[in-house]
């Protein structure tokens, strides 16, 4: 006897605009690769990963790595790219010092 069992669906777990966002960081890193004229295989080849796990990047799959994310940016020169893209955290910055000056003066805020 053969007992089949209905799998649930995956959970989605981001929001509309989060997915359009990973979706828009896939297409750029595929439009790197291009521009380098290199094949999702040879990618594959570099990063030490499959080559649907670079399909998966580029498609921007939110299930993916963020180490398969970093090992592609450097395969493509691009290392150091993504932490780039927080450097100047404006929003933060600001709530930060608004914390400051309900506080009454500036304090050392804990970095975890």
């Amino acid at each position: 006897m053969v007992v089949l069992f209905d799998m649930p669906k995956r959970q989605q777990f981001l929001s509309g605009p989060e997915d359009e966002e990973l979706k828009l960081l896939g297409s750029r890193i595929r439009l790197a690769r291009i521009r380098r004229a290199l094949t999702q295989a040879e990618m594959a080849d570099r990063t030490g990963f499959s080559r649907s796990t670079v399909v998966d990047v580029e498609s921007g799959k939110p299930g993916v790595s963020i180490g398969a994310i970093v090992s592609v940016l450097s395969a493509l020169g691009l290392q150091g790219k993504l932490a780039e893209a927080l450097q100047k955290d404006e929003l933060g910055e600001e709530l930060e010092m608004s914390a400051q000056r309900r506080a009454g003066g500036s304090r050392d805020v804990a970095d975890f």
